[in-house]
């Protein structure tokens, strides 16, 4: 289906004009409020994302941490039952 061109005519052109003067003659009033709230966000989003950074580097020495205990714990049931099966075979001797 082809694009038709005549959907982007403007029905009333004098009011097209007049908001677009509209918008040029208050750009140099509304851009300096809109960088300032657009830096302010910024910063508050930058200043979030440490925050979860540092929280998220806790929670994952915390989880390692976790892990290293049950390869430890997995690792002396796993000796303890190789020395009970040694025991055995030595006593069934």
């Amino acid at each position: 289906m082809p694009f038709d061109w005549k959907q982007l005519q403007i029905q009333n052109k004098g009011r097209a004009i007049a908001i677009g003067i509209g918008v040029v003659a208050l750009a140099p009033i509304v851009l300096p409020v809109v960088a300032k709230a657009g830096k302010a966000i910024a910063k508050t989003t930058i200043k979030t994302s440490f925050e979860l950074y540092e929280k998220s580097k806790d929670t994952a020495a915390e989880a390692v941490e976790v892990w290293q205990d049950l390869v430890a714990e997995v690792q002396a049931e796993l000796a303890a039952e190789k020395q009970i099966d040694s025991s055995e075979q030595t006593n069934k001797s």
